[in-house]
């Protein structure tokens, strides 16, 4: 029996290359119960299964714009094909402990034909629609697959309940085959198209990770020296309007160039 099963859709690049015409680091599947109460959930292991499979599909795993229905084949819509399936992780915040969790990520590589199809530029559509929402959820990936279940029994037999909500734990589902992986508004095995359900709140260094991402957002684009600049500019300024020097050091052992960029930093505050 094949379900489809809605996906929203680390070091290696994410987001749009258009020059390459493709989507680099789209999510398959998250590690996690679905969106869907009590539906199911991956583990390690199926997130594992997922990535073998779709690495095994001849040419890559077929990718399709939006589900077929039963008055829709899907003729037309044929977006291209997912490669280079690889194993990534994310922190999150369970249950007050830190955890780390297994993502399936791939490339959508759009082919010639998705650029005018029957149904119009698809291709040059889901680019520009993953840009405008830096990767949320304006849409993801939804895998097709057929599952194979298992409940989780206690010693006696019966299905494990949650231990906070004492309701039963879905089930987990073990990819047997993966059809393909369509592009959907929302879905239920992943948060969003590049963006991991990722929650960092109580990690040691959560004020890194979300400075990290703020800063990934403002300069998207731009290379490293002009990053690296403005942030030089910006410690400066910060540091003379919130954390003055009480007592100036002897002029002459301030060079010329120093007091020159101070006097020009502080006067970019004022503004």
């Amino acid at each position: 029996m094949t379900h489809w099963l809605r996906a929203n859709t680390s070091a290696r690049p994410l987001g749009v290359d258009r020059e390459a015409k493709a989507i680099r680091g789209v999510i398959l599947a998250e590690e996690g119960p679905f969106k869907s109460k009590g539906r199911g959930e991956f583990d390690a292991k199926g997130i594992k299964e997922i990535v073998k499979l779709a690495r095994a599909a001849p040419g890559g795993l077929k990718a399709r714009f939006t589900h077929p229905t039963l008055s829709d084949d899907g003729l037309g819509k044929m977006l291209g094909r997912v490669r280079d399936t690889q194993l990534s992780s994310v922190q999150r915040v369970i249950k007050g402990e830190p955890r780390e969790l297994m993502i399936a990520r791939g490339d959508l590589y759009f082919s010639e034909s998705a650029f005018n199809s029957p149904k119009g530029d698809l291709a040059t559509y889901v680019m520009d629609l993953v840009e405008e929402d830096n990767g949320g959820d304006n849409a993801g990936m939804s895998l097709v697959i057929e599952p194979q279940e298992e409940y989780r029994l206690d010693k006696k037999g019966r299905r494990k309940v949650d231990e906070l909500t004492g309701e039963e734990l879905p089930p987990l589902w073990h990819p047997l085959s993966l059809h393909a992986v369509d592009v959907v508004d929302t879905g239920d095995a992943t948060r969003s198209m590049l963006a991991a359900g990722l929650s960092i709140d109580g990690l040691p260094d959560e004020v890194l990770h979300k400075a990290t991402e703020l800063l990934r957002q403002q300069f998207s684009g731009k290379d490293r020296a002009f990053v690296q600049q403005h942030l030089a500019d910006w410690t400066l300024r910060a540091l003379d309007c919130y954390w003055p020097i009480d007592d100036e050091p002897e002029a002459e052992s301030i060079s010329a160039e120093t007091l020159h960029r101070r006097m020009e930093l502080r006067r970019r505050m004022a503004v």
